[in-house]
């Protein structure tokens, strides 16, 4: 098992500081930092979502995307333009403070108490973001409503996947605190519920072996802003069968 700690370790130490100096403003400059990183080897965007470009511009979709941000809001930058590449894709997606998803699901779940249609709910998480829109999930099985596609990044400290899930795609980072402590750190699969045969699960791991020499410019911190991963998440989220949306 091979593990990548060094910029992890800097990742943590840095935040840290930028919270004991400057706070969440402090924080966003880090987290700008690490997005940077991408530069050295990420690939060039292969959608092209302007007028006349390969992917429907204005199409009706039967689709709700949820992005949930990680820690303080300002990580996860990248989900509000991914959130503004399906938008111009015709999906209904917005991105939100991951810390927002209860009250996100308990409108949701007033909004289609009495629809007859409703739409495919789609969730999108990175990092602590990716464990709220389990939680997310949660309430929303609670309510009797069903999730299409939950869609994870680096989740942290997960909670099992219930049966109304339809299918989870969890990309993920080894390191060592997530092999020393998993019930803390990132870098670990995530599981479902006992019982649950229903949910489709498939979790991966980032590596050039599979993602190619764009993975090694990845890290927690700025996954949700690489274009070769979004790229996945746009084309997982526009794949999806609209005619079956809020299916069983």
């Amino acid at each position: 098992m091979v593990f990548r700690v060094g910029w992890r370790w800097a990742g943590i130490g840095l935040i840290a500081a930028a919270l004991v100096v400057g706070g969440c403003d402090a924080i966003r400059v880090v987290a700008v930092a690490f997005d940077d990183q991408l530069d050295q080897c990420d690939v060039p965007p292969t959608f092209d979502l302007t007028a006349g470009g390969t992917r429907p511009i204005g199409t009706e979709s039967h689709l709700r995307v949820y992005l949930l941000r990680g820690l303080a809001g300002v990580f996860s930058l990248g989900f509000e333009q991914l959130a503004e590449e399906m938008r111009l894709a015709g999906l209904d997606a917005n991105a939100f403070d991951g810390p927002t998803y209860y009250e996100l699901a308990d409108g949701l779940i007033d909004e289609l108490a009495n629809e007859s249609n409703p739409p495919g709910i789609v969730l999108i998480g990175h990092s602590y973001g990716a464990d709220d829109a389990i939680r997310m999930a949660r309430l929303l099985r609670d309510a009797g409503i069903q999730v299409q596609l939950l869609y994870l990044l680096d989740a942290t400290s997960p909670q099992l996947i219930p049966a109304n899930v339809d299918r989870v795609v969890h990309l993920y980072h080894l390191w060592l605190p997530g092999y020393i402590a998993p019930a803390v750190f990132s870098g670990n699969p995530v599981e479902l519920e006992p019982g649950n045969t229903h949910t489709e699960l498939v979790n991966t791991i980032i590596n050039e072996e599979d993602f190619g020499p764009a993975a090694a410019c990845i890290n927690h911190f700025n996954v949700d802003a690489s274009n070769l991963i979004q790229q996945k998440i746009l084309d997982e989220v526009l794949s999806l069968d609209e005619t079956d949306a809020g299916g069983s």
